[in-house]
């Protein structure tokens, strides 16, 4: 059993003010492979953050899995649509791939992407400047409405905002009696407008494929409200003993138009499942501090998603974790580069020094 942190309050993140303990219901966290050191306390984001990470990357094989075959079926399927849609005279909507971060408020950014003296309030329409999503993971702690409509406006037309559901309902209450909490999150989530992506949802580590008709329940309840994802952690959800159990439960994310969430990091190589469930693929990069095992990974995964949009995938969000958030900046020009060789164009970070450069000249 882990213990909750002895902290007496969350710090504050993009804006949204420390949220004080009791807010929380003070239940322990359970991580499954996970413990902290003797006489330390492991924190929720302590748990998360450091999901599959390793302190040495030499002996991993970072080479991409082969599509899981039920993605080829999936895929034949949107292209057939999309024929139709062809011969009845309508439009198909452009593929776009969609580049972003965790989060906007980092110091890193300031003279990368922000100016020097960028003020805090001014921070995520810079952010935006570079890149078109964000895994809003600050939603994670807690959700309020005004400061939604206040990002909202801040971020232009093409911009989509992807809130983490509350882990009042992922982690405490496990997706079980969280009606009410539910309600209010769509409800908040709203006010971004036209601006808002598909909201995910984590699954906590503790949470196996034994509870996946809790699961099943929940995206029938809310999928037709919210567009919904899903990353499934649980190591049990991916040895061969329960594969028939994953393909059922992919299968579901199918019939809901959830996607299931692919992540791509150093220590659980069985969480790249790499199946297609929805009309959008989320791919979580994991980066390691742009070693050279980074700029391959961003070239594999840029000839893959090119390849499943040729064949009828709609748009791919790509979410950029880095020890140091200022790093993504170096990966997300890759992407940019890597996706142009394919004929796709990728919004590429706007640096300071370009835009000063381009101000004289």
């Amino acid at each position: 059993m882990l213990p909750e942190s002895t902290a007496s309050a969350r710090p504050a993140r993009d804006g949204i003010p420390a949220i004080p303990d009791s807010f929380y219901d003070g239940k322990p966290v359970h991580v499954t492979g996970l413990s902290p050191p003797p006489g330390t306390a492991l924190r929720y984001t302590d748990a998360i953050m450091d999901f599959g990470k390793l302190t040495s990357i030499d002996a991993v094989d970072f080479t991409l899995p082969a599509d899981h075959p039920d993605t080829a079926r999936f895929l034949a399927g949107r292209v057939k649509s999309a024929a139709d849609a062809a011969d009845a005279g309508d439009a198909r909507a452009e593929a776009r791939v969609l580049l972003g971060c965790p989060r906007w408020a980092d110091r890193g950014f300031h003279g990368k992407i922000y100016p020097p003296k960028t003020k805090q309030s001014d921070q995520l329409p810079e952010y935006a400047r570079s890149f078109d999503t964000i895994e809003l993971n600050t939603t994670f702690y807690g959700v309020r409405e005004e400061l939604i409509a206040r990002w909202r406006d801040q971020a232009p037309a093409r911009f989509r905002f992807c809130p983490k559901i509350p882990k009042a309902i992922s982690h405490h209450r496990q997706l079980l009696n969280a009606e009410a909490d539910m309600e209010r999150f769509v409800r908040a989530v709203s006010a971004f407008g036209d601006r808002l992506g598909p909201s995910w949802i984590l699954l906590p580590p503790g949470f196996p494929p034994s509870q996946r008709r809790t699961l099943r329940a929940f995206l029938d309840r809310w999928s037709g409200e919210l567009a919904l994802a899903v990353e499934l952690r649980h190591e049990e959800w991916f040895v061969p003993e329960n594969a028939s159990l994953l393909s059922e439960t992919f299968a579901h994310f199918e019939e809901t138009g959830t996607t299931a969430i692919l992540t791509d990091v150093a220590g659980r190589r069985d969480v790249l499942h790499q199946r297609l469930t929805s009309g959008r693929a989320i791919v979580r990069f994991v980066g390691n501090r742009l070693h050279a095992t980074d700029y391959a990974r961003v070239d594999a995964w840029s000839e893959r998603l090119a390849s499943w949009l040729d064949r009828g995938l709609g748009t791919v969000f790509l979410w950029l974790h880095q020890p140091e958030e200022a790093l993504n900046v170096e990966i997300a020009e890759r992407f940019a580069k890597s996706f142009e060789a394919h004929g796709i164009a990728t919004r590429k970070p706007a640096r300071c020094d370009r835009r000063v450069q381009g101000e004289l000249f």
